[in-house]
């Protein structure tokens, strides 16, 4: 069975709660050091995959990974791709979205068969300037 956890960014302080309770209607409530109510928070949930060095992968994580259908995987220029995690609604499916645009302005996605070598760079709330790398 996966394990089903979550993190929460709390927007306003600037901080990853990783111990919190959500209760029956789906909220958040911090844990320590009284039960209250986390407001302006994100929820990511954990994928049940780690990366190549065993770190939870979460949605929201940056990525920096091989795309074996790439001209630099398949060339072997040593360059790798760096994406977001997210859950793609039209997809039903966790995927990656590429951070670099393509020839129509839009990004890619990437399905997981396709993303090799997965490494955490860091995560969309604490590491933005990692999207623009």
């Amino acid at each position: 069975m996966r394990e089903i956890k979550f993190r929460a960014w709390d927007i306003e302080k600037k901080f990853m709660h990783t111990m919190f309770i959500i209760n029956s209607k789906g909220k958040p409530l911090s844990f320590f050091p009284e039960r209250k109510a986390l407001k302006n928070v994100v929820l990511e949930q954990y994928t049940g995959l780690k990366d190549k060095n065993g770190k939870d992968i979460y949605e929201g994580d940056i990525l920096r990974y091989d795309d074996i259908c790439s001209d630099a995987h398949i060339l072997k220029t040593g360059d790798r791709q760096i994406g977001v995690v997210e859950f793609c609604d039209g997809r039903s499916a966790l995927m990656l979205r590429e951070c670099r645009t393509n020839h129509k302005g839009g990004r890619y996605w990437e399905f997981w068969d396709y993303c090799l070598e997965q490494e955490i760079i860091g995560n969309i709330h604490e590491n933005p300037e990692e999207i623009k790398k």
